[in-house]
């Protein structure tokens, strides 16, 4: 009976340092995380060719969705604290540019200088994110 004590005793310990691990760690590679951040970026390197055209304006709903969605994915990883905020600012910054393309009127559109800079920032900053993401270790 001591013996099962013991042995019991042991494997409930490794569970609860594994999972402390974890959050001393952070968040390990998600799949999802590098798929939603990769689509943002491609997105954003499509979009910066067609700043000044209409073709724009279904890009960036498109890369904002994908946007809300990595935030709101990333927000319920425990330990994922640094995704989370660079999640968040991402999204931020994505909702200015769709914001401003959603309430010009036709006849007064951003200029392709403020569209390329903006896709340009998105691009940067999908990058860092992506090189997060892929920095994150795969196995404990």
């Amino acid at each position: 009976m001591n013996k099962l004590y013991q042995s019991f005793s042991i494997l409930l310990l490794a569970i609860m340092l594994s999972g402390c691990m974890t959050s001393l760690i952070g968040a390990r590679f998600d799949n999802n995380e590098y798929f939603l951040i990769n689509s943002i970026r491609t997105t954003a390197e499509i979009g910066v060719d067609y700043c000044g055209t209409n073709a724009v304006k279904q890009l960036i709903p498109n890369m904002w969705v994908k946007s809300l969605e990595l935030k709101n994915y990333a927000s319920d990883i425990p330990g994922n604290g640094p995704m989370i905020k660079m999640s968040t600012k991402l999204h931020d910054m994505i909702t200015g540019l769709n914001t401003r393309y959603k309430t010009v009127g036709e006849s007064v559109e951003p200029s392709i200088s403020y569209c390329t800079l903006k896709f340009k920032s998105i691009i940067r900053d999908s990058k860092i994110i992506q090189r997060v993401v892929g920095d994150k270790p795969r196995w404990m």
